[in-house]
């Protein structure tokens, strides 16, 4: 294992070390969003306490179990969190799209190769026989 840890290159143990944060968290996170409230729950029926606050919020954190996992790795992992920033549009970087379109070569069409900011996405449509692109936003 050591050997193969000094193989990785620095974004690979960057991502190993992300990807470890996020198993660590996936297995405490229902651990204690799941347990915990049912501790408390059957040790307040077994001392004959009775609050409806905390037994309301006890069920809701209940709830948030399945939803642990996926936010975990949304968050921790980074090309998932640039990802969702992205399409959030809080990230204000100048992400770059590369796309190609092609063609058949029996046609008039132009083969097109075109690189793209995602701020400035375009979608291609044919006029005439010429690849044009449209704007979106």
């Amino acid at each position: 294992m050591k050997q193969s840890h000094l193989q990785m290159s620095e974004k690979t143990k960057s991502l190993n070390k992300q990807l470890h944060l996020t198993l660590i968290i996936q297995a405490i996170g229902p651990l204690l969003s799941g347990n915990l409230p049912v501790l408390i729950l059957v040790s307040m029926s077994l001392f004959t306490l009775e609050n409806h606050y905390i037994s309301l919020g006890c069920c809701s954190l209940l709830v948030w179990t399945a939803i642990i996992n996926p936010i975990a790795a949304m968050i921790i992992i980074t090309p998932f969190r640039k990802r969702i920033k992205i399409m959030l549009r809080i990230d204000k970087s100048e992400s770059i799209i590369s796309t190609a379109a092609t063609s058949n070569p029996e046609t008039d069409f132009n083969r097109t190769i075109s690189t793209l900011k995602v701020t400035d996405l375009k979608i291609p449509t044919v006029r005439n026989n010429i690849l044009e692109p449209i704007n979106l936003f």
